[in-house]
């Protein structure tokens, strides 16, 4: 049974005129949107943006042994289960995805937001369009790449251009 029914919830009234907390929604920070979804049902249901810190992808074929969890936000999931996740997330800290799968499409199809400070990415090749969402935010500083990167023509991405991308990395494996 589920405990949770949005169908009858009641929209809450603030002290603030809508336009201003549509305003502050629009424009918080992860740490910020925390806390408000803490603090008021109604708010998440406006936004409904689903927010992870760390984010660790595997599957049966490379990490035998790993299991799936969530802590806080904080989650490791199977590849399997990826179609959990809506088409909403906010990434925040790091990704680490460790699966045999051929691209990345499966999650950076839904990311709305990526700020992710650690990129490790293993046994899976990256499309220049999927590290591009990736590094959109130019906050990575350490990344760890064991897989080429590829344009959509079948070339790879030169190593200066990498850089280039990711101005902030310090520690680039």
């Amino acid at each position: 049974m589920n405990s949770t029914k949005f169908e009858n919830f009641l929209p809450q009234e603030f002290s603030l005129p809508k336009p201003l907390i549509r305003c502050i929604l629009e424009n918080a920070s992860s740490y910020l949107l925390k806390k408000l979804n803490k603090t008021c049902k109604y708010l998440f249901i406006k936004r409904n943006i689903t927010i992870i810190d760390k984010l660790f992808i595997f599957d049966d074929v490379v990490t035998y042994g790993y299991k799936e969890c969530i802590s806080g936000y904080n989650v490791k999931i199977h590849l399997s289960n990826l179609n959990l996740f809506k088409d909403n997330l906010w990434i925040t800290d790091k990704l680490t995805a460790y699966y045999s799968a051929p691209n990345l499409s499966s999650i950076v199809n839904k990311i709305v937001k990526c700020d992710i400070k650690i990129l490790n990415v293993f046994e899976n090749d990256v499309t220049f369009n999927e590290f591009k969402i990736l590094t959109a935010s130019g906050n990575i500083q350490q990344i760890a790449l064991f897989s080429q990167i590829q344009y959509s023509d079948g070339t790879n991405l030169a190593f200066d251009d990498l850089l280039l991308m990711v101005p902030k990395a310090s520690n680039i494996e």
